[in-house]
């Protein structure tokens, strides 16, 4: 997967391939997003060497109040 790309999966409704490949909304990692941010927290993916990503979620101990 491109660089570029690895944040096109977090937009709503965003794939990484098309529909006719894999079924689902494209909503997952964009609704994992919105509930990291709400509590203080971010999720992110980075490419991995020989294929694949890995995604990450962080979350303060103390979420902050929005």
């Amino acid at each position: 997967m491109e660089d570029g790309r690895l944040e096109h999966i977090f937009e709503r409704f965003g794939r990484a391939v098309s529909s006719r490949s894999y079924g689902g909304l494209g909503l997952g990692l964009y609704v994992a997003r919105r509930a990291a941010e709400a509590h203080g927290g971010r999720v992110w993916a980075e490419r991995r060497e020989g294929g694949g990503a890995r995604f990450t979620l962080e979350l303060p101990l103390r979420p902050g109040r929005v």
